[in-house]
């Protein structure tokens, strides 16, 4: 007999009992078949929508790859004797053209690359880029808690001391010399450059001063968060504890202190990419990214080289190979 048959005569016959006396006030209700039917009815629906695929998940469009950047690849011809005159500390190698032509190119009026002296921006990782990793005996917790001019003095204080016996160098002499050579000339060549580094902002102001006379103005580390003192007058002091990280945080700090996109980069590890990135997909002018490649293990120290040339690869950054590129490392 159908459901709904069975549950009309099942609320008649309840009718019937309870107008005739029959109900007895302690025996339980039984559910009714209708409440049965309903049940299974609400179970089954509940299941069936289960089963069923989510149509609006299946034909959700898939998120597209972003897509790349326009970068501007630089055409431009040099007499080829202009490479002998500068960058003496490097080899003549296709990095050193590259960062030659790209400087004649971004500096000449008449050329459709020319990038205005205010637009010529250099953004720079210091530790194992511009100079030797500095070590723990520069790179602590203690220097953050420094002012910057008490770390300046500080790093100044060691200048005699060994940085490797290995290589047989002080503190005053870990500054790579090609490096110290590409930055005076892009200052000749009307370039700002820019100290980024994961470091605190003392250290790398002591350490971007120091090696290259760098000032605060353009140096730009990781900040530290700040406190009231007013153990003896009212002073502001560091509490050597970071505000957030060092890497994406790189291009955030670059951009709030520059507030422009810089168009030339540097860099040495995995912790630069973020920064280097950003440089390199600048759409407005021509840029040059490149990457110091630790892999001359006779003359400084051989890192993980094979994972610096995919990231190169990947992004289409230099490679700059310090076995290749690089004349002499330290100075006398």
């Amino acid at each position: 007999m159908h459901l709904r048959k069975i549950a009309v005569l099942a609320v008649a016959l309840a009718a019937l009992a309870a107008f005739t006396g029959c109900s007895n006030g302690n025996t339980k209700a039984e559910p009714s078949v209708a409440d049965n039917e309903q049940s299974v009815t609400e179970d089954e629906t509940e299941t069936a929508e289960a089963s069923q695929p989510d149509t609006e998940a299946a034909t959700e469009t898939p998120t597209e790859a972003p897509e790349p950047a326009d970068r501007i690849k630089v055409e431009y011809e040099i007499d080829s004797s202009k490479y002998d005159s500068v960058l003496t500390l490097w080899n003549d190698t296709d990095v050193k053209k590259q960062i030659v032509t790209y400087v004649a190119a971004v500096t000449d009026e008449n050329s459709e690359y020319f990038i205005p002296e205010e637009d010529r921006i250099v953004v720079t990782d210091i530790d194992g880029t511009m100079i030797g990793e500095s070590g723990t005996k520069v790179n602590n917790d203690d220097m953050c808690l420094k002012s910057p001019q008490e770390a300046l003095e500080y790093v100044k204080s060691i200048q005699g001391d060994t940085f490797s016996e290995r290589i047989g160098i002080t503190y005053g002499q870990m500054a790579y010399e090609p490096m110290k050579e590409l930055y005076a000339y892009l200052i000749d060549n009307g370039f700002q450059v820019y100290f980024v580094s994961g470091n605190c902002n003392s250290l790398t102001y002591a350490l971007a001063n120091n090696y290259f006379g760098a000032d605060y103005a353009h140096s730009i580390g990781s900040n530290v968060e700040l406190q009231i003192d007013e153990s003896h007058g009212y002073n502001v002091v560091p509490t050597g504890s970071y505000e957030g990280s060092w890497n994406e945080v790189k291009c955030y700090r670059i951009y709030n202190q520059i507030g422009k996109r810089p168009v030339m980069a540097f860099g040495n590890s995995d912790g630069d990419t973020q920064m280097l990135r950003w440089v390199a997909d600048n759409e407005t002018y021509p840029s040059a990214v490149f990457m110091i490649n630790h892999d001359d293990k006779e003359r400084e120290v051989a890192y993980d080289t094979s994972s610096i040339s995919k990231i190169c690869e990947k992004y289409e950054f230099t490679d700059v190979l310090m076995s290749e590129n690089f004349k002499e490392v330290f100075g006398e």
